[in-house]
């Protein structure tokens, strides 16, 4: 499924959802109040940048709303394995999102995970799997 096909599936109340380089970010309107959407599309390689910008959309939410409940949407062919990534030390940025997550979590956000594509190697692991409920569409690959 497509992202913006997604999008009007999950939050027909409403979203204000954008991407920058494979990286989702906004916010979305449900029934029970707004949620942060973050996630990755297009089968992204997770990269030192891409793990930055979640990371980043993830302390923005917990910082001015602190208990809004986070909504990962998930398309990852895994880590990035370039030489670079490597050299920069993927590892630790992947750390650095999975801490965010769980910072989240401790201030009282509730983490769910939508896999809508595919979802693979420490792109998932460092981001979806750190969900308290994790789902995926019926086509997902995991």
């Amino acid at each position: 499924m497509k992202l913006d096909e997604l999008l009007e599936r999950l939050f027909p109340l409403g979203q204000s959802v954008s991407v920058d380089d494979q990286v989702v970010h906004g916010t979305a309107q449900t029934a029970a109040g707004h949620v942060t959407v973050v996630g990755t599309t297009d089968h992204a390689e997770v990269g030192v940048e891409h793990a930055l910008a979640l990371a980043q959309s993830v302390l923005e939410s917990t910082r001015h709303h602190p208990e809004r409940p986070i909504v990962m949407l998930v398309d990852t062919s895994g880590q990035r394995l370039s030489r670079r990534d490597e050299l920069l030390g993927i590892n630790g940025y992947l750390g650095h999102l999975a801490q965010c997550l769980e910072v989240a979590r401790q201030r009282g956000a509730r983490l769910v995970s939508l896999v809508y594509g595919e979802a693979v190697s420490g792109g998932f692991l460092s981001f979806g799997l750190m969900a308290d409920q994790i789902f995926a569409l019926p086509d997902a690959q995991v």
